[in-house]
């Protein structure tokens, strides 16, 4: 992203919240950048855990679970990431 701002290349891909970070968020490149293209498939990630640790899964999980219902992963995403635009 630095070698895009700077004029030595043309475009850069990327995963979606890093994208969306740049073009929205980040003070020195927030305002020159355009997400021009944005794919409709689903990102995914992963926790990875020690096998047997079923008891820090179910940990994560609830977690994971609370965050989403309680509203704070859309604040967290238009905190970091902005609108997605």
């Amino acid at each position: 992203i630095q070698d895009l701002v700077g004029g030595r290349i043309d475009a850069v891909i990327c995963d979606d919240p890093v994208a969306m970070y740049y073009v929205n968020k980040k003070p020195d490149t927030a305002g020159k950048l355009n997400l021009s293209f944005k794919t409709g498939d689903k990102e995914y990630y992963g926790f990875t855990v020690r096998k047997g640790r079923k008891d820090l899964v179910d940990k994560l999980n609830k977690g994971i679970k609370a965050v989403k219902d309680s509203g704070k992963e859309a604040e967290l995403i238009s905190k970091w990431m902005g609108d997605g635009k």
